[in-house]
């Protein structure tokens, strides 16, 4: 149930690097009540305990300073790694959040979860901006650099979205298993499946290219 960093250039943990904020404005909690109680420092290499549930997905600001975890308690939390305290807790899910993604800028995130839900929130002002309701479960989630695009996995479906109206742009039948990973950028999609598969998707045009 942790939460550590890494410094991938010699492959060792390592201390969190100190960065000023990604997004000017962003909403703090200094007085929240389990700020100290689920935030445990083990030194240097510094560990983030959370003691509530399981850690399941994670994500990281392009500067190294928040980080995002989802919870077998369906809670996102985001960290402030240079303060070594959580900034805000985002509940709306109802079961197991599976996984969480940012944008680089740190400025909004998506969350899926068991719940048959993708909730995206605004991090800047700690709020949910929209859920978007699956037919089933959601096992991964991924999100465009630039906020605009949401990509969700259900089942052996890869599926787009339009976060600011919670609108499904596409869907894309491939894979024959469970899809349980999936990465964007700005021009595609790559997802993983239990059938032993990736695929790469064109996010524009939504073709698939192997």
């Amino acid at each position: 149930m942790s939460l550590r960093t890494w410094d991938l250039q010699n492959s060792s943990e390592a201390n969190v690097p100190m960065y000023p904020p990604s997004a000017e404005g962003m909403a703090l909690e200094p007085g929240s009540a389990d700020t100290m109680e689920s935030l445990e420092m083990a030194g240097a290499p510094e560990t983030l305990i959370d003691v509530y549930k399981e850690v399941l997905g994670v994500a990281i600001t392009s500067n190294g300073r928040y980080a995002l975890t989802s919870s077998a308690d369906g809670v996102v939390r985001l960290w402030d790694l240079n303060e070594k305290r959580q900034v805000h807790k985002f509940v709306g899910h109802s079961d197991w959040a599976w996984g969480a993604c940012m944008t680089p800028d740190g400025r909004v995130a998506a969350s899926c979860s068991r719940d048959w839900t993708v909730r995206v929130w605004d991090l800047v002002t700690c709020s949910e901006k929209c859920k978007i309701q699956h037919n089933g479960e959601v096992m991964a989630v991924a999100i465009t650099d630039d906020g605009s695009k949401v990509v969700s996995c259900e089942g052996k479906n890869v599926m787009l979205w339009d976060p600011s109206s919670g609108r499904q742009v596409g869907v894309k039948k491939g894979h024959t298993s469970v899809v349980r990973c999936v990465a964007v950028d700005f021009e595609k999609v790559i997802s993983g499946s239990q059938d032993n598969t990736i695929r790469v998707w064109e996010l524009e045009g939504w073709t698939c290219r192997m």
